[in-house]
């Protein structure tokens, strides 16, 4: 018969703060996760702030890109927030060129149409879960817009109406990108 007997040695003291330490380490990376994935939710709801603002009336170029998680580009209630008591507000008036680049998420830029009249090019690129663009068929410097994309991609945009698609058919470019 053997008898085993626990000793308190320096290198069992060691080991049982070294245990207390990783269990701590194990907590805190929880906790990280935690904040990361609400920073991640929070990200999905990004309204462009910048643009949106009133500080920001000469945005020119936009582009968005290699952002997994985004699913909207302006929130409806962060620009209605911006816009209230100005009806003429428009945070697109100058915008000329605007990038949608890899965002495998991405459904919607902003549900309703909006006023681009500076707008000269579009390009989205692997952003196949979004279907339909902000434009109407007055919205976007009278169609004279370039519209660059995968053929697969324009195929499946959905149109506001008619009259809307008329309008942009023929601003279509096929894509250049080689992936």
């Amino acid at each position: 018969m053997r008898m085993v007997i626990s000793e308190e040695t320096p290198q069992t003291v060691q080991l049982d703060r070294v245990g207390g330490w990783l269990s701590r380490a194990d907590a805190t990376i929880t906790e990280v996760n935690i904040l990361l994935n609400r920073a991640i939710r929070e990200r999905q709801k990004l309204c462009l702030a910048g643009c949106c603002s009133r500080n920001s009336p000469n945005l020119t170029y936009l582009f968005v890109g290699e952002n997994k998680h985004i699913e909207e580009i302006i929130s409806v209630e962060k620009l209605d927030d911006v816009q209230v008591g100005d009806e003429n507000f428009n945070p697109f008036f100058k915008l000329e060129y605007l990038i949608l680049d890899e965002l495998p998420e991405l459904k919607s830029i902003y549900p309703k149409a909006l006023s681009f009249p500076s707008l000269k090019r579009i390009e989205v690129y692997k952003c196949p879960q979004l279907k339909k663009l902000p434009l109407n068929s007055s919205s976007a410097n009278g169609g004279k817009v370039e519209i660059e994309a995968e053929e697969r991609w324009w195929k499946d945009v959905e149109w506001e109406d008619d009259s809307t698609k008329t309008t942009f058919l023929p601003c279509f470019v096929p894509s250049r990108h080689r992936y």
